[in-house]
C-alpha cells in the first residue's frame, strides 16, 4: 500500500520556525494525465521524481496551475522515499511582476539610471523608494521626487516572490530517491463537443462528425498528457476562486481516425483519448469525437401551441401570422448508425446548394443524450409556409368551473411540394376534445397535436373545440 497525504488546508506556520536543512526545487514532470470536466474544472495527475538527503527538507514543486485547488492537493508515493512525511504545504502565488517588484522595495535603496538623449551615455545615483501608491515615490538627495525618468535598477529579486505557481513543501524522511505522484483539482479547463452534420438531398439523413472544443486557461502547460474527458454535471461546493486574464491563445486541431474510447462512470461518462496531446496555456484544442454515415432523420414542420389564450379577441380581428418551426430528428441507437452517448454541444447543419457549396441551414444545441433516446433539434422557420391561428368561439358552462373554446388554424403552403404540419395546443385542467376536423393526438396531459396535410400551392384550414374543466 502506497503512502499517500491528502492537503486539506493550507498550513502556515508563523509562531515558530522550523530547522530546514537543505532545499530542493522539482520542475520536471515525468508523467501527465488531465481528466477534463465540463464545468470549468480539471484533474491533474503528475509523476515527479524525487531525492531526498534524509533530513528535513524544503521542495519546490514548480509548474503547477496558477488556478489550483491547494486544498486538493493528494501526494502518493510510488517507489523509495521510505517513512516520508509531508509536515507542511505552502501555496505561493505571489508572482514576479514590475509592479510587486516595487513593492517589495518600498523603504529600500534602489538604483536610477539616466540615458543622456545627445551622447548616449548612461548616469546613475542612488534614491530611496518611499511608496508605489498611485506611482512611485523617490527620495533622492533629500528632495521629494513623484516619479523619474530614469530606469529603475534593482539589486536582487526578493526571495519571496516566484516566477511561476509553486508549491512549497516540507518534508521529512529517510534518505533516497523515488516517484510520487501529485494529484490537484484546477479551475481553468472546459470542454464541449460540436456536432457538423451534413444533410442529403431529401433531408431524411445525415453524415455526422462530432469534435470535442477544449480550452485550457489553467495558468499551466502539459506536454505529452494522457487525456480524459467526463460529460455530466458534477456537482461541487461553490468557492470564490482568483479567475486570471485570459491573455489570447492559439488554436490547434487535430483529428484521431481511430476514435475516442467511451465508458460509463459512475453516473456520467468518461472519454479516452487513445494517444497522448499537448495542452497549452490559454489554447484551445480540437479532436474529432466521432462519425457516422447515412444517419436516418425525419424533418418536420411544427407549429407551436401557447397557454397564453385571450378568449375576448373579437372573431374578425384578423390573427398574426405565423411559420412553422422546422424540426429534424434522429434516434440515438445503433440501428441508426449511432447509439453512443453524447455529450452536450451545439449541433450545425449543412446542405449542398446547387453549385454544390455547403451552406448553413441551421443549428440547435443538446443536452447530455444517452444511447436509445431521440434527438429533435430546431434548424429555423419554415419560409414557404404560413399560418394564421384564432380562437374564434368561446363558452362560458359553468363560472370559473367549465368552459369550451373553439380553434381555427389556416395553413398556407407555397412549396412545389405536399407537407404535413403538427399544429400543437396546450391546455391546463381536465379537458378533452369534443369535435375537430382533423384527428387529435394526446401527447401528454396539457398537450395534444393534429398532423395537417397542406397541399402544393394550396392551404388547409384546422377547425377543434376543446371542453375545459376545474375543480
Amino acid at each position: 500500500m502506497h503512502a499517500r497525504f491528502f492537503i486539506m488546508t493550507i498550513v502556515i506556520l508563523a509562531v515558530f520556525s522550523i530547522a530546514v536543512a537543505g532545499e530542493r526545487t522539482v520542475s520536471r514532470k515525468d508523467d501527465i494525465s488531465v481528466t477534463v470536466y465540463n464545468n470549468d474544472l480539471g484533474l491533474v495527475r503528475e509523476i515527479r521524481r524525487l531525492d531526498l538527503p534524509g533530513e528535513r527538507t524544503r521542495v519546490r514543486v514548480e509548474g503547477v496551475a496558477s488556478r489550483i485547488d491547494p486544498t486538493s492537493v493528494s501526494v502518493e508515493v510510488l517507489s523509495g522515499l521510505r517513512d516520508l512525511v509531508l509536515l507542511e504545504q505552502n501555496y505561493e502565488f505571489d508572482l514576479l511582476s514590475p509592479s510587486k517588484l516595487m513593492e517589495k522595495y518600498v523603504g529600500r535603496m534602489i538604483e536610477l539610471v539616466t540615458v543622456h538623449p545627445e551622447t548616449g551615455s548612461e548616469t546613475s545615483l542612488e534614491a530611496t523608494l518611499l511608496s508605489m501608491n498611485e506611482g512611485p515615490i523617490y527620495r533622492i538627495g533629500g528632495k521629494i521626487h513623484l516619479g523619474h525618468s530614469g530606469r529603475v535598477v534593482l539589486p536582487e529579486i526578493p526571495g519571496n516572490l516566484m516566477a511561476r505557481p509553486t508549491l512549497v513543501w516540507l518534508l521529512e524522511g529517510s534518505e533516497g530517491t523515488g516517484e510520487i505522484k501529485v494529484s490537484y483539482l484546477t479551475g481553468g479547463f472546459s470542454w464541449k463537443a460540436d456536432y457538423v452534420a451534413l444533410l442529403g438531398k431529401s433531408d431524411d439523413e445525415m453524415d455526422l462528425t462530432a469534435w470535442v472544443t477544449l480550452t485550457n486557461t489553467s495558468g499551466a502547460s502539459y506536454d505529452n498528457a494522457q487525456l480524459k474527458l467526463v460529460a455530466g454535471d458534477v456537482h461541487r461546493v461553490r468557492r470564490m476562486q482568483p479567475v486570471p486574464r485570459v491573455r489570447g491563445g492559439m488554436v490547434s486541431a487535430v483529428a484521431l481516425k481511430s476514435g475516442i474510447e467511451e465508458e460509463p462512470f459512475f453516473e456520467y461518462h468518461l472519454y479516452s483519448l487513445p494517444r497522448r496531446t499537448d495542452l497549452r496555456d490559454n489554447q484551445t484544442k480540437q479532436i474529432e469525437l466521432l462519425s457516422a454515415g447515412g444517419v436516418g432523420l425525419a424533418k418536420e414542420y411544427v407549429l407551436p401551441g401557447s397557454r397564453q389564450k385571450n378568449f375576448k379577441q373579437p372573431s374578425y380581428v384578423k390573427p398574426d401570422k405565423e411559420h412553422p418551426l422546422v424540426t429534424l430528428r434522429f434516434l440515438n441507437d445503433e440501428g441508426n448508425g449511432l447509439g453512443t452517448a453524447l455529450p452536450a454541444g451545439i449541433f450545425r447543419f449543412y446542405k449542398e446548394d446547387s453549385e454544390g457549396m455547403l451552406q448553413l441551414v441551421g443549428e440547435d444545441g443538446i443536452d447530455h443524450t444517452p444511447k436509445g433516446e431521440e434527438v429533435v433539434l430546431e434548424a429555423g422557420k419554415a419560409f414557404d409556409i404560413t399560418a394564421e391561428r384564432s380562437i374564434t368561439d368561446y363558452q362560458v358552462i359553468k363560472k370559473n368551473k367549465e368552459w369550451e373554446y373553439e380553434g381555427t388554424v389556416t395553413l398556407r403552403n407555397a412549396k412545389e411540394e405536399a407537407v404535413t404540419v403538427k399544429v400543437y395546443d396546450l391546455v391546463n385542467g381536465d379537458w378533452e376534445v369534443i369535435e375537430s376536423t382533423h384527428e387529435p393526438r394526446i401527447e401528454s396531459v396539457t398537450r395534444l397535436f393534429f398532423e395537417v396535410a397542406v397541399p402544393a400551392g394550396g392551404e388547409s384550414v384546422l377547425r377543434y373545440r376543446i371542453r375545459v374543466r376545474t375543480y
